[in-house]
């Protein structure tokens, strides 16, 4: 609500250690609009800027069946009782302006300069790509030294087009 504004990145995992960032289809950002900007995650399926925007909404819906304790409640091994298998679905958002479906959306505006440093031919193109992604697929948390080692098998749902695959692997907390 204050005046400094923040750029919202949807992709991605938090703590990623290989990260990747989408640089072709992107929303374009103005220079000197934002104050900050951050991570909105985990929208697993995707690279880190899928989508951008000053506003963003995201759910994480996950299913996680701690492995090894449905076959021995007496296991010594710390990383053996905490091992989980996840399924997991991820749906969201991010957007510039009041409406993620306005058509004024900088996601369905682009501007085609031919050549790029002359300005006598500008072509401004409006098309519809949904500003709503989804990503869906499975992993498997396992503590180690404290921390959990997560590694995520994930697939993007981009206007209705199902993307190739991707392999997340970060670790960090639990939540």
């Amino acid at each position: 609500f204050g005046q400094e504004r923040i750029l919202f990145y949807l992709g991605g995992v938090d703590r990623w250690l290989f990260p990747k960032a989408t640089t072709e289809n992107v929303t374009p950002v103005t220079e000197g609009e934002f104050a900050f900007q951050t991570l909105a995650s985990n929208m697993r399926g995707f690279k880190t800027n899928i989508r951008n925007g000053s506003s963003f909404l995201l759910s994480n819906i996950e299913l996680r069946i701690p492995f090894f304790n449905y076959f021995s409640k007496q296991l010594n091994s710390n990383f053996l009782r905490n091992f989980q298998l996840v399924g997991f679905f991820d749906i969201g958002a991010a957007w510039m302006g009041v409406s993620p479906f306005n058509q004024d959306n900088p996601l369905n505006t682009r501007i085609i300069q031919n050549p790029p440093d002359d300005p006598s031919v500008i072509l401004k193109v409006n098309y519809f790509r949904n500003p709503v992604v989804a990503g869906y697929g499975v992993g498997a948390r396992a503590l180690l030294f404290g921390y959990f080692l997560r590694l995520d098998y994930a697939r993007g749902i981009e206007t209705r087009v199902v993307q190739d695959p991707m392999l997340y692997i970060s670790i960090g907390t639990d939540f």
